[in-house]
């Protein structure tokens, strides 16, 4: 139980951070004319996996427009030094180096994959780097495909995975590579995983010796945007200031510290909020977080709207990350049983779905046909808000409605056969 003195203590807590909250607000307004600290072309062109591998290898090639030759590549190579990648530094023309977006795995069976980041020293070495910054889902045989790709082209060879932070979802599935493989290429210096954090590290150490003015503006702006992909899309400057108050004093840390371990309990009550603000305005399904039995998933996150007479199938509003980012809609599989047909009958859904909602969505060969993100896809203090005061059902009603007026007819189809 709560005590009064408590209660006070909380109450004074965020009345003092309101004052200096709206100090900030009124500094930032007179000074922000001048210095447009939260200007950065990132955040306006939002770049997702594919643009963000594009400017990661525009940086690592030495022969880029950025005209600073190997020195990024160089800063790279060091990186994964430290993280424990055998290079055959000896070998190593970095100059001549060739790097590659999209590169295709031309020499194994299955020859239609796309290796998001590739990096050659002719046969002496090569590098393969898995981006996932934005989160995307592993498919099947993904990582051991590259590294077999990998060991026919090169004598020596490294595969990074690079989700956005390594110390959550930073373990590839078990879809993607056994275990007990990963564990032997990393063992054996071949495998590495890096986050955003590691991002900036490179971008700071090569910063350093960059020549060019307006290739470090452009470095100061990406090292920007990492930070704030890795604390959720969070102000620096408010960040700071936020930072500086908890740690004014013995009362304000304990204080933050106890709301920070209430956070989940709260978002937790706010998505089943959600959930009931739903039922309200789509009374016609069944609409309820899903369990681990239903989809497989292990937060409880995704919300089932279940028509009437499914069985097999819902429409459903996933977080694809345990912290509540990157929400995504769509169709899914629910139940532990899969049919036989289950990777020709996703594909089939998948054309039909792009093409009946003129959205080119995601989707694999087990549980999710198709899906897309919402577009705002991180969740931040205004989404956040926008479920607390019951705005934010409208928009993901919307995509329900739409999956119901455009696709239902497909999923009645299949269960009218099952």
């Amino acid at each position: 139980m709560t005590s009064s003195a408590d209660e006070t203590q909380l109450s004074r807590f965020f009345e003092t951070w309101k004052a200096r909250k709206q100090s900030f607000d009124e500094n930032y307004q007179l000074f922000s004319p001048h210095l447009s600290p939260r200007f950065n072309f990132l955040t306006l062109i939002a770049p997702g996996e594919v643009k963000l591998s594009e400017l990661i290898a525009f940086l690592l090639d030495p022969k880029g427009d950025h005209a600073q030759g190997d020195l990024f590549l160089k800063e790279f190579l060091s990186l994964l030094l430290k993280e424990g990648i055998a290079i055959p530094s000896h070998q190593l023309d970095t100059g001549s180096a060739k790097v590659m977006c999209e590169s295709r795995t031309d020499k194994i069976e299955n020859d239609l994959r796309r290796i998001d980041v590739k990096i050659s020293f002719g046969q002496n070495f090569g590098i393969a780097i898995e981006n996932k910054l934005k989160e995307a889902g592993d498919q099947e045989k993904q990582l051991e495909d590259y590294v077999e790709q990998l060991q026919k082209c090169h004598r020596q060879w490294c595969l990074i995975y690079l989700p956005k932070n390594k110390h959550v979802g930073g373990i590839p599935s078990e879809v993607s590579a056994k275990p007990e493989n990963i564990k032997k290429w990393k063992e054996t210096g071949h495998y590495a995983v890096l986050d955003y954090s590691d991002i900036y590290k490179w971008l700071k150490a090569a910063e350093s010796g960059c020549l060019s003015d307006r290739v470090r503006y452009f470095l100061k702006d990406f090292m920007v945007y990492c930070e704030q992909e890795l604390r959720g899309g969070s102000e620096i400057m408010e960040s700071s200031l936020i930072e500086k108050y908890v740690l004014d004093n013995e009362v304000n840390f304990s204080l933050a510290i106890g709301i920070s371990e209430q956070l989940a309990d709260i978002k937790n009550k706010l998505i089943e909020k959600l959930v009931n603000d739903l039922h309200g305005m789509l009374k016609q399904y069944e609409i309820r977080k899903a369990t681990q039995a239903d989809t497989g998933c292990k937060n409880g996150d995704d919300i089932l709207c279940i028509r009437p007479g499914w069985k097999n199938f819902a429409f459903a509003i996933q977080f694809e990350s345990n912290d509540y980012r990157n929400l995504a809609w769509g169709l899914v599989r629910v139940g532990n049983t899969l049919p036989k047909c289950v990777k020709e009958e996703n594909q089939d859904l998948k054309t039909k779905f792009d093409d009946a909602l003129g959205i080119k969505g995601k989707g694999n060969d087990t549980q999710w046909p198709w899906w897309s993100y919402f577009e705002s896809q991180r969740w931040g203090r205004e989404e956040w808000v926008a479920v607390l005061k019951g705005e934010m059902v409208e928009t993901i009603a919307d995509r329900l409605r739409l999956l119901d007026s455009k696709c239902s007819e497909f999923i009645d189809e299949i269960e009218g056969q099952a």
